[in-house]
């Protein structure tokens, strides 16, 4: 099932199968085990309800992997999680999870954003979303929690970064990643989205005759952005890793399919824009 690919390296042969949509993996013949890496989809990031206010960016999806992982001669269903869409009706969107087997790795938490002076929270989930220029108080969001709740999970992510409602910024927390949580924003700069992880199982490592091959970045955190031009590049820790970025006025850009990524964050100047969606 899914898209396969083989490769060798010092460990042995290896078939690997990659499902970005919805399928089955089919084990047949006898039992046997499997390496596995599952990424949840990310959260959108936070919209900027008002002007001069910053949406935080999405967390990324949570992701779990492991080695030697027991299987069955039987169809394990694959669920592949939904990135949060950006600039729904309720503002942020958090991801869904992916399932394969028992390993659930949680959808990312929403981006927090503005629609009051003292701005709504961003969500939890595998990892947290970053909190909105204006709720720099527990705004962010907590990574290793049930999607939209405050149970804990295996640890497959990280919390999200706050915000700040001082000048010239204004500035937005990034969206928490797999490898790390997002980044603060200060008076000038906003928070960078949580690095991911990188993995090899899809590819194996690079060869002479397969330099494409090697590790690929998932679950990067989406970024948060700024109403300030000082703040007009923000730092982009999470975007290797699939994670999307805030731009100073303008639209927060989409994280990227197949990785998880968070969304980056809207910007509110000189007029509300919204967040970007998080990657499936």
């Amino acid at each position: 099932g899914g898209t396969t690919a083989t490769y060798t390296d010092p460990t042995g042969s290896y078939q690997s199968h990659t499902f970005t949509e919805p399928g089955s993996f089919i084990v047949e013949g006898e039992p046997g085990t499997v390496d596995y890496l599952v990424v949840g989809g990310g959260g959108s990031g936070g919209d900027a309800v008002l002007a001069s206010s910053n949406g935080g960016g999405g967390g990324a999806g949570g992701l779990l992997t492991g080695t030697s992982f027991a299987v069955n001669v039987q169809s394990y269903s694959i669920t592949v999680g939904d990135g949060g869409t950006g600039g729904g009706p309720t503002n942020t969107e958090s991801g869904s999870p992916s399932i394969f087997s028992t390993i659930t790795a949680q959808g990312g938490g929403g981006g927090g954003y503005n629609k009051n002076a003292t701005g709504n929270p961003a969500q939890n989930g595998g990892s947290g979303g970053g909190s909105s220029s204006h709720n720099t108080v527990d705004g962010y969001g907590n990574g290793n929690r049930e999607v939209g709740t405050a149970f804990a999970v295996p640890t497959q992510g990280n919390n999200g970064g706050t915000g700040t409602g001082d000048s010239p910024s204004w500035g937005s927390g990034g969206g928490g990643g797999a490898g790390g949580a997002g980044g603060n924003a200060s008076s000038t700069v906003s928070g960078a989205g949580g690095i991911g992880v990188n993995n090899g199982y899809r590819y194996g490592p690079p060869t002479s005759d397969h330099p494409s091959a090697g590790d690929i970045g998932y679950g990067g955190g989406g970024g948060g952005t700024t109403s300030g031009s000082s703040g007009a590049e923000p730092p982009t820790a999470g975007v290797p890793y699939g994670g999307g970025v805030g731009v100073y006025n303008n639209t927060g850009t989409n994280g990227v399919d197949g990785k998880g990524g968070g969304g980056g964050g809207g910007s509110g100047y000189p007029t509300a824009s919204p967040g970007g969606s998080g990657g499936s």
